[in-house]
């Protein structure tokens, strides 16, 4: 009977102790709580992240510049000259530059008549020789009246440009050329002391001074 005793005691004791060890019980949490205050968190955080982003600026849209319309020429149109009393106009001259004309060719010069032409038939010596420094020789061209005219006395032959062949500066015609005929011009030719390649040009001119045709003598002077 004692020893029932005993064994009942230590089970009571058993019982207390283990009691005394367990916790608490952990109350029970309401998931509707929880959803709640994780929602409530996530939009704090929205709210704080939004407020530290920069606020976006605006950037005006570029204003277009205006492009200043294009100059259209304006044609000027000349100013006519006065109506004279007797109601015409007077006209104004306008210079022109006259043309150049080389040898040979088959334009008329200003103001040369149309019946006038001279065609080259020879010169001696010949163009392009060489001769020594100083030295002295007749030099003779022929030309042929290939025109209409009649070259009369005064038409002449003058020297116009390159080596100056000797102190004569023109060869003047004193005697009458007829259409077919030829005139021959001479010259004494005094050549200079240095070596080196020349050339001297004629124009020949009618009576009036108007030009027919040209004559060069190209030439060489060679120690």
């Amino acid at each position: 009977m004692k020893t029932q005793k005993i064994v009942a005691f230590c089970v009571m004791a058993a019982a207390l102790v283990l009691a005394g060890c367990a916790g608490t019980p952990e109350p029970t949490i309401d998931p509707n709580v929880v959803y709640t205050q994780a929602a409530s968190t996530v939009q704090a955080q929205l709210t704080e992240t939004a407020a530290a982003m920069p606020t976006a600026t605006q950037t005006p849209e570029p204003t277009a510049t205006p492009v200043p319309p294009t100059a259209t020429p304006t044609e000027i149109l000349p100013t006519l000259p006065p109506v004279g009393s007797g109601g015409e106009s007077t006209a104004v001259a306008t210079a022109t530059s006259a043309p150049t004309y080389s040898a040979g060719s088959t334009n008329p010069a200003p103001g040369k008549q149309t019946g006038d032409a001279a065609t080259w038939g020879y010169n001696q010596p010949g163009d392009n020789q060489t001769f020594k420094p100083n030295e002295e020789f007749l030099l003779s061209w022929g030309f042929t009246n290939t025109g209409t005219t009649t070259w009369k006395p005064g038409y002449k032959w003058v020297f116009v440009s390159g080596q100056s062949l000797s102190g004569v500066k023109e060869v003047v015609l004193d005697r009458e050329i007829k259409p077919g005929e030829k005139w021959e011009a001479n010259i004494r030719a005094f050549l200079p002391g240095e070596e080196g390649t020349y050339i001297s040009r004629w124009y020949l001119y009618n009576a009036s001074g108007q030009f027919i045709e040209e004559f060069y003598f190209p030439f060489k002077i060679k120690k």
